[in-house]
C-alpha cells in the first residue's frame, strides 16, 4: 500500500486510522463488562435479560456513533485543518466508520459471552 500512495496520503490515512482508534478506544474498554454480564445472564438462561442488556447497549452506543458523527460534521473544517487534510468527505467517511465499530464492538461482546468465537472470526474477516 506505501508504494501506490504519496507521502502525503500516506500521511493523511495514518491520521484517519489514529483517529478512528482515538475514538473508539473508550468503546474497547467497556467490551469486558458487557461479556461478563451477558455471559451470567447466558449461564442463567436468562434470555430476556439478554435482550434487555443488547438492546440497552445498542442504543447507548448507537447514540455515542451519531453524536461522534455529528461532532464530525460540526467541526469537520477545524479537524481537517489540523490533521492537514484537505477533502473533509475522508472526515465524514470515518465518522461513518467509527459508528459502525462502536456497533461491531456491542455485537462482538454478546458473541464472546455466548463463545461463539467462530463467529467472531468470520466477522473480521
Amino acid at each position: 500500500m506505501n508504494q501506490k500512495l504519496s507521502p502525503s496520503d500516506f500521511g493523511i490515512l495514518m491520521s484517519l486510522v489514529s483517529l478512528i482508534t482515538l475514538v473508539t478506544s473508550p468503546a474497547g474498554a467497556v467490551m469486558p463488562t458487557i461479556v461478563q454480564f451477558a455471559a451470567s445472564f447466558y449461564a442463567k438462561n436468562e434470555i430476556e435479560k439478554v435482550k434487555g442488556l443488547f438492546l440497552r447497549m445498542v442504543k447507548l452506543s448507537a447514540g455515542i456513533g451519531v453524536g461522534i458523527v455529528i461532532i464530525l460534521l460540526l467541526f469537520s473544517h477545524s479537524v481537517s485543518r489540523f490533521f492537514q487534510i484537505k477533502n473533509t468527505n475522508l472526515l465524514i467517511i470515518s465518522g461513518i466508520t467509527i459508528f459502525f465499530g462502536y456497533l461491531v464492538i456491542i455485537n462482538s461482546s454478546f458473541l464472546q459471552a455466548r463463545l461463539e468465537f467462530k463467529l467472531i472470526y468470520s466477522m473480521e474477516r
